[in-house]
């Protein structure tokens, strides 16, 4: 089953496990602009392994591009946002902080008119998910937004 399209990848579900497949060249995009993505993907969920909020890196497939990850559930709604939100995106900051990753690319306002204009955070279980890590940075820069910004809009 499809669960996402984005602009370089395709990401499926099969039996509990996502497999991420960077797709090849096309239009605006360069092979560069992909490999980075997907270097860049490869290495933030190791560094991410075995920490909470962050899919978690099952194996790759560097032949064909392919990240296979747990899955992390639904896109954030108001719905589904759990109670302890400000202490998950704490520790979620935390997290990210001390291992020196900024997301670039968690606001979407084209893939989602409603607040919070997200689909890279998830929900599974009560849980707060941070997933799409094909944009990133080492440093904090300005603009970036972070988690409890974000979910602030629909608290």
């Amino acid at each position: 089953m499809q669960l996402g399209k984005g602009m370089v990848s395709r990401a499926y579900l099969e039996n509990g496990i996502v497999s991420k497949q960077y797709l090849t060249p096309f239009h605006k995009y360069s092979p560069r602009n992909i490999e980075s993505h997907w270097k860049n993907e490869v290495k933030a969920l190791k560094l991410l392994k075995g920490k909470n909020h962050f899919p978690q890196l099952i194996s790759v497939d560097p032949a064909n591009r392919i990240i296979y990850m747990s899955y992390c559930g639904d896109p954030l709604s108001k719905e589904n946002l759990p109670k302890d939100w400000k202490k998950q995106c704490k520790e979620i900051e935390k997290t990210l902080c001390s291992l020196d990753i900024y997301p670039q690319d968690f606001i979407g306002k084209d893939a989602n008119p409603n607040p919070p204009y997200n689909k890279n955070i998830h929900i599974k279980g009560g849980v707060i998910y941070l997933i799409d890590f094909g944009i990133w940075s080492a440093k904090h820069t300005s603009g970036f937004n972070t988690i409890t910004d974000i979910i602030k809009q629909l608290a």
